[in-house]
């Protein structure tokens, strides 16, 4: 087939994706260290280990180095899963055989990045911030600041806060 492995196809209708790495896997692929390893080097290894009924790859997996000296990689990778976890779960603590390395798959936590001003979209920026639920600056719900979060399940601290901001919009606006 023109150098297409043969695979089998999974059919099935997923719910979720798990998101995880395999750490320790060799940077390069030959003895002499000049062939780089290869998201299909990695694919190889898991369609021919023990546990090819959890891959369920959801894309090419991603080979990032440890560190800028290091000899090995870390490789993260996405499944398809059920909402449990069940084939995540599973893989979890494996050992896989790749490139004649030993390497342990674990759970990858997901980066969300930097986060981003929304009338510049840039990482620093002039714009002040402010709470979309307190109105104050510098203050981000959920962040423990912000005294709406802290009172998100005391209603009556709310309602008084509610009538007090009411009353201050009242007092300007009216003159007195």
């Amino acid at each position: 087939m023109g150098g297409i492995p043969q695979v089998n196809p999974w059919v099935g209708l997923p719910q979720s994706t798990s998101y995880l790495k395999i750490r320790g896997v060799p940077h390069f692929s030959n003895h002499e260290g000049k062939v780089l390893t290869t998201p299909d080097d990695i694919t190889r290894a898991m369609e021919g280990s023990p546990y090819k009924q959890w891959w369920k790859l959801t894309s090419a997996p991603r080979i990032v180095l440890e560190s800028k000296a290091s000899t090995s990689t870390i490789v993260y990778f996405n499944i398809w899963d059920s909402t449990k976890g069940t084939n995540g779960n599973a893989l979890i603590g494996k050992r896989i055989l790749i490139l004649n390395q030993p390497c342990t798959i674990l759970a990858a936590a997901a980066n969300p990045g930097v986060p981003l001003c929304t009338n510049c979209w840039g990482a620093d920026c002039p714009h002040f911030s402010w709470c979309l639920a307190c109105w104050r600056e510098n203050c981000v719900v959920g962040s423990g600041k912000c005294l709406f979060w802290k009172n998100r399940f005391d209603r009556d601290w709310i309602n008084a806060k509610y009538a007090e901001l009411n009353l201050k919009k009242s007092g300007t606006a009216g003159g007195g």
